[in-house]
């Protein structure tokens, strides 16, 4: 019996070739019905009971995961489903456990497009009749195979683990007390002052960000690209909390260099965080004389800069994800101090050499000397925009307002936020 992993592509497909377009993963279930909660953030137990007890299996068997790149055959055969407003497609070769149904999108769940149409009635070679995939669609789902493979397996892991109560399969996550207290740096002098010494920190200083496009070797820059995309694709991101729907269409993975390594076995991207820690070390001296020069009277222990534990890796999917303009942190006048301790913003890009921001989007936009503004900037003031090509750092006073812009392609990037603890906190963030 041929299945959707080795199919007979010589075979007519009815309702058409679709590729799977949403990352990291969709779910095919045995009939129309929405496994997931909103955001992707887990099953929905009551429709996932159901199912169990209508086949017989348990809600591991019952779905199975398919991933960016595949392509798949459909019936004609397709369902309207009122209460997500989507139509579900029928693929026509079974899986595991018997008939396998997708969803076309997922805008309901703010998720985008789960599958495009691919070769519905494509023009091809004579040697190929009509609606036949060609050989290069066929290598991308061969491709995507390989994927589909990793991910399964960090599934079944993760299933294996909650059975089991192992206490280091849980989703690493960034404490309060870390996010607004951080820890002291650590002297790395040798990347720190390469990548920001004398020209760079005067940029920042005076111009309130900075950017550095060699923050990473060729070779670590490779490495680090390959490594972020095979932690993304293992489904080891998480969707972001939103403090407004649509706000961030972005998924977050909190992790430190231990994490990293021990984990999920990326050294480069280990390495990319200590650089990352070592910055606040570095650029310590020159913040602590620019706080004294912007008020005489201030307390000099209070420019004394800490990093976070831990860094936090994010994807946005493609499909437009964006994330809207917004601070990192601001001054709240009401209450004279600050909204919590981010003073610097840190972003290492993950992105292959090839990102074209015109074509694939995904840049960041700064507004310089918007520290102030109570609200977002006019789009006629000033503003720069970096592209987040492999080993670009871009450091920034998280007061700044800035967004990213749409992004088509999946765009991933580590973030470290340099401290400046005040001596108290009135103000816990929730965002972490």
């Amino acid at each position: 019996m041929e299945t959707w992993e080795t199919p007979n592509w010589e075979q007519l497909a009815p309702g058409g070739w679709w590729r799977v377009v949403h990352h990291p993963a969709v779910y095919a279930m045995i009939r129309p019905i929405e496994p997931l909660l909103p955001n992707n953030s887990g099953y929905n137990y009551s429709n996932m009971v159901k199912l169990c007890a209508e086949s017989g299996r348990d809600c591991f068997t019952i779905s199975q995961i398919h991933i960016v790149g595949e392509v798949l055959a459909m019936t004609a055969e397709s369902s309207w489903d009122e209460e997500e407003s989507c139509y579900w497609l029928r693929l026509r070769d079974e899986g595991n456990f018997g008939q396998q149904w997708l969803r076309q999108d997922g805008e309901s769940l703010g998720l985008g497009v789960f599958l495009e149409a691919s070769c519905f009635y494509p023009e091809t070679p004579p040697a190929l009749p009509p609606g036949i995939p060609g050989h290069d669609v066929r290598e991308a789902h061969r491709k995507a195979l390989s994927e589909v493979r990793c991910v399964r397996s960090a599934f079944n892991q993760l299933r294996d683990g909650e059975a089991t109560g192992e206490a280091w399969r849980e989703v690493p996550r960034l404490s309060i007390a870390d996010a607004m207290l951080g820890q002291c740096a650590e002297s790395r002098p040798a990347e720190a002052q390469r990548v920001v010494g004398g020209p760079a920190i005067a940029h920042l200083l005076r111009e309130g960000y900075v950017a550095v496009h060699d923050a990473l070797n060729e070779d670590l820059a490779s490495e680090f690209v390959v490594q972020m995309a095979k932690l993304d694709n293992g489904w080891n991101l998480h969707a972001a909390p939103q403090a407004t729907p649509g706000q961030r269409g972005d998924r977050l993975l909190w992790i430190d260099e231990n994490i990293a390594v021990g984990r999920y076995g990326s050294e480069a991207v280990a390495k990319a965080i200590g650089l990352l820690k070592g910055l606040a070390s570095e650029l310590n001296p020159d913040l602590t004389a620019h706080h004294w020069s912007k008020n005489a009277a201030g307390d000099a222990a209070h420019a004394v800069l800490t990093v976070s534990p831990k860094a936090q890796l994010a994807c946005y999917p493609g499909d437009g994800a964006r994330y809207i303009c917004h601070q990192d942190n601001r001054f709240r006048p009401s209450h004279g101090t600050r909204l919590n301790s981010r003073e610097l913003t840190a972003i290492l890009y993950g992105n292959p050499a090839d990102w074209d921001a015109h074509r694939d989007g995904g840049a960041l936009k700064l507004y310089p000397q918007t520290e102030d503004f109570e609200s977002p900037p006019l789009p006629d003031h000033p503003s720069v925009c970096f592209s987040p090509k492999a080993g670009t750092l871009v450091i920034f006073f998280s007061s700044l307002w800035h967004e990213v812009l749409p992004a088509y392609r999946p765009r991933r990037a580590l973030t470290m936020w340099i401290l400046r603890p005040e001596e108290e906190e009135s103000w816990m963030p929730t965002v972490f």
